[in-house]
């Protein structure tokens, strides 16, 4: 007999079933498991709530909402976005979203956008460094940059035998990348939502790392706000020590938020597994999402 999934999720807000995990990564962005692998992963670990959240893209939530299935895990769609506000960056989960919707091929457009911008900046780098890419060969028959642009231009130029080489040779000529030219402002992400898409959560608001993330303040939450209908906060992660668990959710508290918990994971070998956390740490937040699941089906 197959268990729909907010039953599932509602055994688990009750406590009568297994943990929790709302942030992780698949093969489809930076993680080390196919979605099947990852949520089979999740359940062995006593996970029954999970949520594939891969980089920038959808991808890979049909495989794993059938896995979810086969697993018995109850699946909470999402994907973490990486957007700018101003010069500061954030990585937002949006969650409880259809994989279908038109929306992520107006966000595909966006992005494509922006690494186009980032591929040509990599490009000007290389030249300044005395270099001669060959632009042309990375442009793929749709007019937009391939995968591996940088690296196949640098090939093609005649810098080094193997795009394998070339990719060797960029990141040791440009071994800091201008990586937040790859994040889409979110006054432009706002132009193409849909009323009432997808539950919007900051994620890890504690990190800050130069290009890539900026420790969410109070103006940047009001900012964020402004623009997005955020309704959480990402408290629990491994990257934030008791204090910042303490301060986020207090912040949360604040501003009549929600609160979530996710490990963030990427894979056994780079020593970020999924986490089982409890389902009181985020009971609001899944109460939240369960209400939604039962109004759809």
């Amino acid at each position: 007999m197959i268990v729909q999934p907010w039953v599932l999720l509602e055994r688990t807000l009750a406590g009568s079933a297994g943990g929790v995990d709302l942030h992780s990564h698949s093969t489809h962005s930076d993680g080390h498991w196919s979605p099947t692998a990852l949520v089979e992963d999740m359940s062995r670990q006593g996970i029954t709530v999970c949520a594939l959240t891969d980089h920038d893209t959808v991808s890979g939530l049909p495989e794993a909402l059938a896995a979810a299935g086969e697993w018995e895990v109850a699946p909470v769609t999402g994907a973490e976005l990486s957007l700018s506000l101003g010069k500061r960056l954030f990585h937002i989960l949006c969650y409880d979203v259809d994989p279908a919707a038109p929306m992520w091929a107006g966000f595909a457009r966006l992005r494509a956008e922006r690494q186009a911008i980032y591929t040509r900046a990599l490009l000007d780098e290389l030249r300044r460094r005395g270099h001669s890419p060959n632009e042309q060969a990375a442009i793929g028959p749709d007019g937009e940059f391939v995968a591996n642009a940088a690296a196949i231009a640098l090939h093609a130029g005649g810098a080094a035998p193997t795009v394998e080489d070339a990719g060797r040779l960029l990141r040791s000529v440009v071994p800091v990348r201008p990586v937040e030219l790859l994040y889409v402002d979110v006054e432009r992400l706002c132009a193409i939502l849909p009323p009432g898409f997808g539950v919007w959560v900051v994620g890890h608001p504690a990190r800050q790392q130069a290009q890539v993330s900026d420790r969410l303040t109070e103006a940047d939450l009001a900012g964020l706000r402004t623009a997005l209908p955020i309704v959480g906060l990402e408290a629990h992660h491994p990257y934030h020590s008791p204090a910042d668990v303490a301060s986020y959710t207090a912040m949360a508290a604040r501003h009549g938020l929600l609160v979530t918990c996710g490990s963030d994971a990427h894979g056994w070998r780079v020593n970020r597994p999924p986490i089982s956390y409890s389902p009181s740490l985020c009971a609001g937040f899944l109460q939240f999402i369960l209400e939604r699941q039962r109004v759809a089906t």
